[in-house]
């Protein structure tokens, strides 16, 4: 029977409890010396003369998974950690850029010098309390480990990323030939074809990455990696690890093999991981893939604001969209179902009162409630779904795209979660894929043409900045008096780099007020350093009354509530001031209600917040009667708070937010 193993690190210890599926270190001395017995550790293997086992392989990989798992990383550790190999052997995996390589070669030399096996370690520690009940896979895992392998192992990824397709036959042909001939485990291997120095790679991006333990310094410290020098690095890896061992790896064993633990009765239920490694091996290949489509999308939208590129909707046929939503029916029902039992379990405890009910149901599904591991599952799960609808051709469709693209990783994460908690369901034929497939969502991005510049534009021949036909979201729903305004300020070249939010406060159709817009006045160079209202100061109508932009190197904006300059009698001010250097406030939230003095609702308090976290309410502390908060962001990268729009009588009645785009 094959040995089951895991990459060694220095915290490990024999008789330890570890979970074969996460890689996860558990309880000391879960297994202990049998007491009949001496301890000690047994070496297999005569330690005056190394005899060595060595194995040498290189083969063409298409998938990260076939990486991780020939050097037994844990593919569930690997996408916990969002990187290929966990943080620990694989570690130098790197995943885009094996992405985006046309071809991929994996090289492997693996050396046992001797295998380390503790034989007497074999008596189970049943924990009181713990071995039969539910805590047994957390505490003591699903094996432990009965010893260690010492030697050395070097692993090694050559990616080429191919210009012109027409040589990848030639060039894939010359790295077999360079990496296949010879007989490692004879100590000899013949790099005299000298693949560096061929024209096959001429014109191709080459990356090696080159991974070892044992065997100290494999490659004099003033030679570069190349392919000569892993195929001479690999030839006397054996004999550096003779000179220099250290170990690789440990050895797992499965509780059901100690006669100690059969003897338990009742027998814990210990879970099997092994029918799950096909399953969390394409889920890592999924995470590899979403987290290149995330890299993408970020350059996608420097790009796009650069004006380097052009977007195009993709095209979809419409069933692909059907298939989706037919897919994501039975995540719906299931939720339905989990809510509607929850409802009944709160009935059962909270009486006729419909509000201790709704306690109850809150209590129950909240992260520290009372529980169980399926409702929490359940309610970790509720991710919306794309349905299959393509993405807008600019940067607010790819910041959605992106945005999608986190949450499909997340779920990928919470599928290893519900592995964890039950391994068979990678084997259920009727369970649906709980993400969506990263080819389709692909698919679904905006088609991405570069923008072929001339090598000479003359100021007269530049071309005129496009306007940006989305300044405000829904112009058909401003109300008549703002839509002079909003057409104006749409001619404007800027308009292109500046996103106007909805508005706070009224939304009646009473006479119209004085009209606030910042538009004009402010530039994608205006960056707000401070904001300072003025509150009034009468008890119970503490609402604002005016407000003030201070810039960096700009002259200060000020606003008041009937237009007067200078600051407001019988009022309070207050002030935000951005501290960091570089840092943007990037999230404002304005709330209005009701106040005895006036018919409508009006403007109590603005928050602010920056892209580092500062973040501080100007306004009143309590909400006043009937508020409703507007809650902005800035839309993507690099945009910030430029000014607002609004209406005002005698006080601010509707208030929105301008964002722009730093510059």
């Amino acid at each position: 029977m094959a040995l089951t193993l895991a990459p060694y690190h220095a915290a490990m210890r024999i008789g330890q409890g570890f979970n074969s599926y996460t890689h996860e270190i558990l309880v000391n001395d879960a297994v202990v010396y049998d007491t009949e017995t001496p301890g000690g550790d047994h070496y297999q293997g005569d330690t005056k003369q190394v005899s060595q086992i060595v194995s040498y392989c290189t083969r063409h990989v298409d998938k990260v998974s076939e990486v991780t798992d020939a050097m037994n990383v844990s593919a569930a550790l690997s996408i916990k950690t969002a990187t290929a190999g966990g943080g620990l052997t694989g570690s130098y995996v790197n995943s885009d850029k094996f992405k985006e390589s046309t071809l991929n070669f994996f090289v492997q030399v693996t050396v046992v010098n001797q295998t380390i096996m503790a034989e007497d370690v074999r008596q189970f520690n049943a924990i009181d309390g713990v071995w039969n009940t539910g805590k047994f896979m957390k505490v003591y895992g699903d094996c432990y480990i009965s010893g260690f392998i010492e030697g050395g192992e070097l692993d090694a990824i050559v990616s080429v990323k191919i210009t012109d397709k027409s040589t990848e036959s030639d060039i894939k042909a010359a790295l077999e030939a360079s990496f296949g001939q010879g007989n490692a485990a004879g100590g000899k291997l013949n790099a005299s074809f000298n693949l560096d120095k061929t024209n096959a790679l001429k014109n191709c991006e080459t990356t090696i990455t080159v991974n070892w333990n044992g065997g100290g310094d494999i490659k004099p410290a003033d030679e570069l990696w190349s392919i000569e020098s892993l195929t001479k690095a690999a030839a006397a890896f054996p004999y550096n690890v003779a000179r220099c061992p250290q170990r690789t790896y440990a050895i797992l064993t499965k509780y059901e093999n100690l006669l100690s633990f059969q003897k338990l009765s009742p027998k814990p239920t210990v879970l099997d991981y092994d029918v799950a490694s096909l399953y969390t091996n394409d889920l890592l290949d999924a995470m590899m893939a979403y987290k290149n489509i995330w890299k993408k999308i970020h350059l996608d939208i420097t790009d796009y604001e650069d004006n380097n590129v052009t977007l195009k909707t993709a095209k979809i046929e419409p069933r692909k969209a059907d298939v989706k939503t037919e897919i994501s029916k039975p995540k719906r029902m299931e939720a339905l179902h989990f809510l509607q039992d929850l409802v009944d379990t709160a009935r059962e405890n909270a009486g006729d009162s419909s509000e201790q009910v709704l306690e109850l149901v809150n209590l129950l599904h909240s992260p520290g409630g009372t529980h169980t591991a399926s409702s929490q599952s359940s309610k970790n799960f509720e991710y919306p779904d794309n349905i299959g609808i393509p993405y807008e051709p600019d940067e607010f469709g790819l910041e959605k795209a992106r945005k999608d693209c986190r949450l499909e990783m997340l779920k990928i994460v919470k599928e290893v979660d519900e592995v964890i908690a039950n391994p068979m369901l990678a084997l259920d034929p009727e369970r649906d894929l709980q993400y969506t497939n990263p080819t389709f969502f692909r698919r679904l991005l905006p088609t991405v043409t570069k923008i072929e510049k001339p090598k000479l534009v003359t100021a007269s021949a530049a071309p005129a900045p496009t306007l940006h036909e989305r300044l405000y979201y829904a112009p058909k729903e401003l109300p008549d008096h703002f839509k002079p305004m909003y057409e104006t300020a749409l001619k404007d070249p800027k308009s292109s780099k500046f996103l106007m939010t909805a508005w706070a406060g009224d939304h009646t159709k009473h006479e119209p007020g004085t009209i606030i817009n910042d538009f004009p006045s402010v530039t994608n160079s205006h960056i707000v350093k401070s904001v300072s209202v003025w509150i009034n100061n009468k008890s119970s109508n503490n609402y604002i009354v005016a407000y003030q932009l201070d810039f960096t190197d700009k002259p200060s904006l000020f606003r008041s509530h009937d237009n007067t300059p200078g600051h407001p009698p019988n009022s309070t001010p207050k002030t935000f001031a951005v501290t960091n250097v570089g840092d943007r406030i990037t999230s404002v939230q304005i709330t209005a209600g009701k106040f005895p003095d006036f018919p409508v609702k009006v403007v109590s308090s603005i928050t602010l917040a920056t892209a580092g976290g500062q973040s501080a309410k100007l306004g009143m502390d309590v909400p006043p009667d009937q508020s409703d908060t507007l809650w902005t962001d800035a839309p993507v990268a690099n945009y910030s708070l430029r000014g607002f729009w609004g209406e005002s009588g005698s006080a601010f009645d509707r208030l929105g937010v301008f964002y722009g785009l730093d510059e």
